[in-house]
């Protein structure tokens, strides 16, 4: 039978979750002084508990303002939990589809350590097409993958990944209007601004709370139908088979699909 009784107490535990809680429903950093009264202890019950949180890197130190704030380590080690892998024993046979069909490649991508990492791909079935590497980081303000998850988690959380991104002003300007409208049509289509003449196409893998757990995207690379004597499929058909798959994966993972239809 289960009680709500804790039979077997680990204070000091207890303390470091409670910080971490803290810091987690702040909107500010915090000082030491702060922590201790919202937390009704002393200053010295909780300073080894914050050294011990700032060595693992659950903590950021600010020393200059002497003020505390959870890093992103808690972020990243969800990626490492289910839906997370989940999603990765779905994701090849899901994705190699979607390239037959489009005669494209694509990938899939999750926010790790200020970047989008891609995690698994595809190459394109046909003898031409744009592949990024696995394993890759690009750029979250810079890149379709980036723009999704950005858009599609809540406003906190994005502003977190921007400021920690190193975008300029300018850039943190175009990625706000890329979101407006991203958010509007329920997934991202803009030129690659590393390589011309691709379009990245980019939808959201959602959560149950309707947030972005990952990124699918397809570099499209234009081609002349004319020359080339293959079957081009079009960018407005490869959308559409671009959100038949992501809404495939969101519901692998118990998320929840939401946005209009292409």
């Amino acid at each position: 039978m289960l009680q709500n009784k804790v039979e077997y107490r680990a204070p000091a535990l207890e303390k470091a979750l409670d910080i971490i809680e803290l810091l987690c429903k702040s909107k500010q950093p915090l000082t030491k002084k702060e922590i201790s009264v919202n937390l009704d202890k002393t200053v010295n019950e909780i300073f080894r508990m914050l050294e011990v949180l700032k060595v693992r890197e659950y903590v950021i130190h600010n020393e200059a303002q002497g003020t505390y704030e959870l890093s992103l380590k808690m972020f990243e080690l969800s990626n490492l939990h289910p839906p997370i892998k989940r999603l990765l024993r779905v994701a090849n046979p899901e994705i190699l589809e979607l390239s037959e069909h489009i005669q494209q490649s694509c990938h899939l991508s999750v926010y790790d350590q200020r970047h989008m990492l891609i995690v698994a791909r595809q190459e394109s079935p046909y003898k031409m097409g744009f592949v990024v590497r696995l394993g890759a980081r690009i750029d979250i303000f810079g890149s379709g993958s980036g723009i999704v998850m950005l858009a599609f988690n809540d406003l906190e959380t994005r502003n977190r990944m921007l400021e920690s991104s190193g975008a300029t002003e300018e850039e943190k300007k175009f990625v706000q209007q890329e979101i407006e409208k991203t958010l509007k049509d329920g997934f991202y289509v803009g030129d690659s601004p590393q390589i011309s003449g691709v379009t990245n196409i980019s939808l959201p893998i959602l959560s149950i709370h309707g947030h972005a757990e990952a990124v699918l995207t397809i570099p499209y690379v234009t081609m002349n139908a004319t020359t080339l004597h293959h079957n081009i499929i079009d960018i407005d058909k490869a959308k559409i088979f671009a959100q038949r798959a992501a809404k495939r994966l969101t519901e692998s993972v118990g998320g929840k699909w939401h946005l209009p239809e292409v």
